[in-house]
């Protein structure tokens, strides 16, 4: 749907006094390019100064049919046609012809013109681009100044270079002027052509073929250039590709499959009518067009890489009304946006647009970050060309110019502020429906351009209708000033063509139209939908206005002082609006009510602003809307440094009464409400509480307002009402009632309500206790929670020793406490202990206050009074005397308290002893545990030993199978880093040994008899030894899993004899005895008889004779040195002799001659049988 609205786009008209009637115009670089019918001349008219003079003319060397400026280098590009060849050609320096300098040097493509001819003075210069196939479009980056040339089914890009006197003199002297210019983009604007004649600043431009894209199965009609966008038009598709240089080869397409072609050629007398698509993203790479990139030879190790953008085929019979030749696309364009806040670089574009358009329909799409169409465009008649800009699209019919609104601003915005969208800020959405502007009547337009406000328009009217003509020109009536020459119009008329420059108004005098305009909706209807669009309209023209102001100011030529002016008036401006649309969202529906807020937020008015702005209507039904208590509740929980008058809270107690009656307690709360009247808000609490009857945090909050009027005696009576307990749920169901600010605000500090210090002095056990619960429940940081208490810490203390004395050391050893004074407390804790005698973890807290006073001695003798189990009893009783944070918190980790750090060096064995005791009891967490070592800086020490002794101490399976992984994983990785640089080892000897851990911890088993004999020899570290014996006992044992282990195990070689015992003991371990017999016979003859005495038992007893006997046969056989292997070998006849009946044993004697020697093992195997 598309909006109508009568507001005035333009503001001036002039003529242009060409003298021959135009064929191709273009504009650019302030300045008209008009180029005369079939001609080869073409006059720059000047569009920055009233009347458009003439700034020069030049002739070109063949007749122009195209024709593009660029902004980045301030050069002209044409396709020119002679003696029926097409050619394409680029002006550079062109505006020194005004000086009438017949000067023009002409030179091939790469080829520098050099000496006097280029640096004694400044000329024109004509380069011819040479090209294989005929161009048929052109197109300039308006962002880099490259040149994009589409010619049938190929795309050619040019990088534009800028040289300097020094670099090509240097060029020349190391290489050729054929040679490659250095792959270097500089920006050069059009400034450069306007500089001194100085030889020292003079620079010449030259291109460079980049990247050539063969299309087979595409002919451009149109193309576009911008960045690494490259877009492509034909009669009814568009194609846009991304090509960006990259460090990997890209693969190039498949070539066409000539079977297909034959087959298009076989359907050419079909005629085939292609289904609508649109493609968007990596889907577009789906679309019927392959693209594929030839190299030039001039990459110098660059690599494009090509990627699909968007493509979009349209079917004829969207074109409903329009006649065959008129079924084609056209107004291709790719137009950048910049911001302020460049993100990336301040010569990228922040956003990408592409428009284009059919006869009737137009299409906006956004490229960066994501594909996305923003805007359809339904025009009401044919529409012969348009034309984008930031804030509106321009189109031209026969007899009309029309404004269309564009989103380009909103899409901008939202990447230039990442608040918006958020409860902070917000901004018309980009898929808002558009809107045109009133339309101003021509006669026979043609053609048209766009350059910043200025339209430019061509029309040619029918030589036999000059009357209408005419009456058209009487017709056109602006309700701005219009420039017109009076003395000319009539000879320019006559000639039945004109070329107009049409001079928009400024997006903030079109925005104050708008105002004006929507004010007739406000006052016949303010919750119209009309309303709240124009509204919506109007806030996106002041954004676009801001990108642009935004721009000059960096870069225009007014100065600062005059734009940051400018600027001052549009955020004014748009502060107004946003308070509009504040207006209109907060009476609006539920489905957009939220959005009062952040439009409130960005008006800059106060809440008692916001509240005069929303009085009810007379006769409404409703008093107030909902966006404007959405606003009013945000506002209200949030800390704001706002104070409402009286007169001002009292009013929002009555708003909430009437409409939320439940967000009253949250209300009185907040911060700004500190001047509303208690004896009036302690009455509508009454009433709400005989409504919905008795809460705690109710009574709390009335209880407050009795504190306010100075009743203390009410106050006790309503605090008496409910358990401590009940009030703590209380507390921490709204904080606020304790505390306010830094909750919402991280850079703030929280303070202390009145409640707060009427507790502190008579409830201090109800203060701490709450402040507790408020930071278990993550209501409160502990630097909050400390900032609350650090001037009454010692004040609590003294409560404590007079109330509640067996309190102390919990009080003590709270968090919050942290800033109490340690000699002071330790005076109170002594005579606790003389009153009520000597306890564990009373002791444990005086030796903590001697910590901290640094008084080491009398801290060890305290810690010496006691045993070290009763020690951990007492630990166990008070888990913080070790740490704090976590234990109630499950996404907070556990920190060391200082005695923790202490008992880390001077009694390691107490620490992990108390650490077991706090895990097996329920008080410590394995992962919190562990977190508290790391923050110790004891990972690969004290950590190990903490989990030795868990092992010893766990029943939980799950627990046991973690801890022995992480045991082996740990003496893997000590095995394995012995010899590295990187220091791994422990730094203190182990709590416990290897046969310690044996002794007492049933998950450790006795070493093999048969590793005696595989013990290193090489090895001289006792911390390497202990790994290995800890290591070797875990695969003795019952519990480890060596499945888990084994490939930590491929860590470690074995080639040394150490590991080779490892992974024999693995092997052994997952059943695999026929491969360690082996292994072994290789490595160690002399331990294979104790290695089948201790594993070939019971049911794997028949591999003495399976497997070992004849392994150690066959080997005895072939070695030189057998005098071992007979040994093996005779204990194994030994041993087989006593298993096996003679039978048996016969069928294993070798007929190899050796018989003589088994024969006394059978002598023994048979007197055996007999005497059984």
């Amino acid at each position: 749907m598309v909006h109508v609205y009568n507001c005035h786009p333009f503001s001036s008209q002039q003529i242009v006094q060409v003298e021959k009637e135009p064929g191709l115009v273009c504009c650019g670089g302030g300045a008209i390019f008009v180029v005369a019918t079939g001609g080869c001349k073409v006059e720059a008219y000047n569009l920055e100064v009233e009347g458009c003079p003439l700034i020069c003319r030049f002739s070109t060397m063949g007749a122009v049919r195209s024709i593009q400026h660029s902004k980045i280098g301030d050069y002209l590009v044409t396709i020119e046609e002679k003696n029926n060849a097409t050619y394409l050609r680029a002006y550079t320096n062109w505006r020194y012809q005004a000086e009438e300098k017949a000067r023009v040097g002409v030179r091939l493509l790469g080829h520098l013109l050099g000496g006097a001819s280029v640096w004694g003075g400044v000329q024109m210069e004509i380069i011819e681009i040479p090209l294989s196939e005929r161009p048929i479009a052109v197109s300039c980056c308006p962002v880099r100044g490259d040149l994009l040339v589409g010619s049938e089914n190929t795309l050619v890009l040019f990088t534009l270079r800028q040289h300097n006197q020094q670099n090509l003199e240097e060029n020349q002297e190391n290489q050729s002027l054929q040679s490659s210019w250095p792959n270097t983009r500089q920006r050069c604007g059009q400034s450069q052509a306007q500089s001194s004649n100085s030889s020292q600043n003079l620079s010449v431009l030259d291109f460079e073929r980049s990247v050539i894209l063969h299309l087979p199965k595409f002919t451009p009609k149109q193309v576009a250039l911008c960045e690494t966008y490259v877009a492509v038009q034909g009669e009814l598709e568009v194609l846009i590709l991304k090509l960006d240089e990259t460090s990997e080869p890209q693969t190039l397409e498949e070539p066409l499959d000539t079977n297909n072609a034959e087959y298009l050629e076989d359907q050419a007398d079909f005629l085939v009518v292609p289904r609508h698509q649109e493609l968007l993203g990596d889907r577009a790479k789906d679309c019927d067009i392959p693209v594929s990139i030839e190299k030039t030879g001039l990459e110098e190790g660059r690599q494009y890489a090509l990627s699909y953008v968007l493509f979009r085929h349209f079917s004829p019979e969207f074109f409903q009304g329009c006649s065959m030749d008129e079924m084609q696309l056209h107004s291709l364009q790719l137009y950048p946006l910049f911001t302020g806040n460049q993100s990336v670089s301040p010569d990228e574009a922040t956003c990408v647009f592409c428009f284009f358009s059919l006869p009737t329909t137009g299409y906006l799409y956004s490229l960066k970050g994501g594909v996305e169409l923003l805007s359809a465009y339904q025009y009401p008649e044919k529409v012969l060309e348009a034309a984008l800009t930031d804030h509106l699209l321009h189109v031209i019919t026969k007899s009309a110019l029309q404004c269309f609104t564009v989103r380009c601003a909103a899409l901008a915005a939202r990447i230039e502020d990442p608040y918006i969208d958020t409860t902070m800020k917000a901004c018309p959405p980009s898929s808002l429906e558009v809107c045109a502007l009133r339309m101003q009547l021509f006669i026979g337009l043609r053609s048209m351009c766009v350059y910043g406000r200025h339209v430019i328009l061509l029309s040619a009217a029918d030589a036999e209708t000059p009357g209408e003509t005419e009456r058209g020109t009487q017709r056109r009536g602006l309700s701005r000033r219009w420039t017109v020459s009076s003395t000319k119009e009539s000879r320019a008329a006559g000639h039945g063509w004109n070329l107009y420059v049409v001079d928009t108004v400024t997006p903030f005098t079109l925005y104050q139209e708008m105002v004006e305009y929507s004010q007739r909706y406000a006052e016949t209807n303010p919750q119209a939908q009309s309303l709240r669009h124009l509204l919506s309209e109007a806030h996106l023209l002041l954004r676009a206005a801001l990108l642009h102001a935004s721009d000059e100011q960096q870069t225009g030529p007014g100065g600062p002082a005059d734009h940051r002016t400018d600027r001052q008036v549009l955020e004014e401006a748009l502060r107004e609006n946003c308070a509009q649309l504040g207006d209109s969202f907060s009476r609006g529906g539920q489905k957009e009510c939220h959005l009062a807020l952040p439009y409130y937020r960005m008006s800059g008015l106060s809440l008692t602003e916001v509240m005069s702005r929303n009085r009810p209507f007379p006769g409404s039904p409703s008093s107030y809307g909902p966006g404007f208590l959405f606003y009013l509740k945000h506002f209200l929980l949030e800390d704001s440094e706002q104070t409402l008058s009286q007169e001002a809270a009292d009013q929002v107690i009555d708003i909430f009464s009437q409409s939320e009656p439940v967000m009253l307690i949250s209300v009185c709360t907040s911060p700004c409400m500190i001047n509303v009247s208690p004896a009036r808000t302690l009455q509508i609490l009454q009433n709400l509480e005989d409504s919905v009857g008795v809460s705690v945090s109710l009574t709390i909050t009335m209880a407050t307002m009795m504190l306010r009027l100075g009743d203390l005696q009410q106050y006790t009576q309503l605090m008496e009402r409910h358990a401590e307990m009940l009030l703590v749920y209380g507390f921490i169901e709204e904080p606020r009632l304790l505390l306010y600010g830094g909750c919402a605000n991280q850079h703030r500090r929280v303070y202390p309500t009145a409640l707060t210090r009427q507790m502190a002095d008579s409830q201090p056990g109800l203060l701490v206790a709450a402040m507790v619960a408020l930071h278990e429940n993550s209501k409160v940081k502990l630097e909050e929670a400390d900032h609350i208490f650090k001037e009454a810490a010692d004040q609590v203390i003294d409560i404590f020793s007079q109330s509640e004395p067996v309190m102390l050391i919990s009080v003590c050893t709270s968090p919050c406490m942290i800033n109490v004074s340690p000699a002071r407390t330790l005076q109170i804790l002594q005579n606790l202990e003389d009153s009520v005698g000597v306890s564990v973890s009373l002791t444990i807290t005086m030796a903590t206050m001697m910590l901290r006073l640094g008084d080491l001695q009398q801290y060890t003798q305290l810690m010496e009074r006691h045993a070290e189990m009763l020690l951990v009893y007492g630990f166990i009783e008070e888990p913080r005397l070790l740490l704090y944070g976590g234990c109630a918190n499950q996404h907070r980790r556990v920190y060391p308290t200082a005695l923790t750090r202490q008992m880390a060096d001077s009694q390691p064995g107490l620490l992990v002893a108390a650490m077991v005791a706090l895990h097996e009891n329920s008080k410590v967490k394995l992962e919190e545990a562990d977190h508290i070592f790391k923050e110790l800086r004891c990972e690969n020490s004290l950590q190990v030993d903490f989990w030795e002794a868990m092992l010893m101490a766990s029943s939980n399976d799950a627990v046991i199978q973690e801890l022995l992984f992480r045991l082996a994983s740990v003496y893997i990785d000590r095995l394995t880093n012995t010899k590295s640089e990187k220091h791994t080892a422990p730094k203190r000897k182990s709590l416990k040994s290897a046969d310690d851990l044996i002794n007492s911890c049933s998950h450790y088993g006795a070493l093999y008899p048969w590793l005696i004999l595989l013990s290193p020899t090489d090895i001289t570290s006792s911390q390497h030894l202990e790994a290995l014996h800890k290591l070797q006992s875990l695969l003795c044992g019952p519990s480890l899993s060596v499945g888990s282990v084994v490939p930590l195990l491929e860590r470690l070689s074995d080639e040394t004899l150490w590991g080779f015992s490892l992974h024999l003991l693995c092997a052994t371990r997952r059943g695999q005895y026929d491969r360690s017999i082996e292994k072994l016979l290789d490595r160690c003859p002399q331990a294979i008889i104790p290695y089948a005495n201790h594993q070939l038992q019971e049911k794997n007893m028949a591999l003495w004779w399976q497997k070992l006997l004849p392994e150690l046969c066959d080997r005895t056989r072939v070695a030189s040195d057998n005098s071992i292997l007979l040994a093996a070998l005779k204990e194994t006849l030994v041993v087989v002799a006593m298993e096996m009946s003679p039978a048996e044993f016969l069928e294993l004697i070798p007929d190899d001659g050796t018989a003589s020697y088994f024969l006394p093992h059978l002598l023994t195997c048979s007197q055996r049988q007999v005497l059984a």
